[in-house]
């Protein structure tokens, strides 16, 4: 079921026709941060020693991970952590943000987090050896615009002219749970943030509100002149009530333009994330277009992303009949029941296939 794309062309091929619409063009501003799209996150309760954050860059480089948090603090208080840890990045060309979250914190005991003199000493360290940044983890909604300018008892705009200081194009990083509209609006304006994530949350499983769920996002991030960033994490998989599988969830994110920041634990929601993570390097999908197609069967989207269809199952519960000679790239359930003919795969209820969109069209 898995395809060799290494002869791919990278260019984007999303048509611009009476039969699509664009969700988003191509990103036409730039970002240093531009050809490091792909980002995953070290959770501190999940690495024991320095060992194992070493063997965890070591395995998202053969995977194209491209950018890593890591605790900022040794969870084993190896006095050469930081080294070894970049060390190991330069080796894989891996970018190393350092993790300074409350939930670093909480997951090594920590009753509280530094004083601010020695939280601006840690982040100095860490990007005056070749970091490229900061996470500041997950924050929940905020029903105060001026805690925006606050981090713990520290204020962000110290921390982010310290940053900017040291390094220019250093990112500070935060993500949001179940943000509104008005609240994400409020931190993409500020100026202490230059990586925001928002998160893949649709309350109507529609393809309406899917796809007006994907415009609204990209058009709210280039409102600002961001790459628009998606939060993968294990809570968005997590919720039962969803149509679409955890292991579908998992692939349809990985197939977005913009960045993609997912934690270790989201990794094994879909056995073919490694395969997905594979492609979206190999097709440079981070900078595609996304347009949806008005041609396909009721309660099915179709999505074309760059040189892909990515077909989604929502609501059509007899399956989709995909054309018989389609080649399929990935699908989220594994191998595809066969249709009734006896050459064609037919796409379940609630599950994803990544198609090249070449094939269908000559079909």
């Amino acid at each position: 079921m898995h395809t060799d794309t290494s002869n791919y062309e990278l260019t984007s091929q999303t048509p611009e026709d009476s039969d699509t619409t664009v969700l988003h063009s191509k990103f036409r501003h730039s970002s240093p941060w531009f050809d490091y799209a792909t980002w995953y996150r070290v959770h501190p309760n999940r690495v024991e020693t320095t060992d194992d954050v070493l063997t965890l860059i070591a395995t998202g480089a053969r995977h194209g991970i491209r950018t890593i948090t890591v605790p900022g603090i040794a969870p084993d208080g190896d006095p050469r952590y930081r080294d070894r840890v970049l060390s190991k990045a330069q080796q894989r060309e891996i970018r190393i943000l350092v993790d300074i979250s409350s939930e670093m914190y909480e997951a090594y005991g920590i009753a509280s987090p530094f004083s601010y003199e020695n939280l601006t000493d840690l982040v100095h360290l860490w990007i005056e050896s070749g970091a490229r940044g900061i996470e500041l983890g997950n924050f929940s909604c905020f029903t105060d615009s001026q805690d925006i300018t606050v981090f713990g008892t520290h204020r962000l705009a110290s921390l982010e002219k310290l940053v900017n200081v040291l390094d220019p194009e250093a990112a500070i990083s935060i993500g949001f749970p179940q943000i509104t509209d008005e609240i994400l609006n409020a931190w993409l304006d500020t100026n202490f943030y230059n990586i925001v994530r928002a998160e893949f949350h649709i309350q109507d499983h529609t393809i309406e509100s899917f796809t007006s769920y994907l415009q609204k996002t990209y058009a709210t991030f280039d409102q600002f002149n961001r790459m628009t960033t998606w939060n993968l994490r294990p809570d968005i998989l997590n919720e039962a009530h969803h149509t679409l599988s955890a292991s579908a969830r998992v692939c349809i994110i990985l197939a977005l333009p913009g960045i993609v920041y997912f934690e270790s634990k989201a990794m094994g929601y879909s056995p073919f994330t490694r395969h997905a993570l594979r492609l979206r390097e190999t097709l440079a999908l981070h900078n595609a277009s996304i347009a949806v197609a008005h041609n396909s069967q009721p309660g099915v989207c179709h999505l074309l992303v760059g040189p892909i269809e990515i077909r989604i199952n929502v609501e059509r519960s007899e399956g989709e009949i995909l054309p018989p000679d389609c080649e399929i790239l990935l699908s989220s359930s594994g191998n595809l029941p066969m249709a009734d003919d006896g050459t064609s795969r037919i796409l379940p209820l609630g599950e994803v296939v990544w198609i090249d969109h070449r094939s269908t069209s000559r079909s």
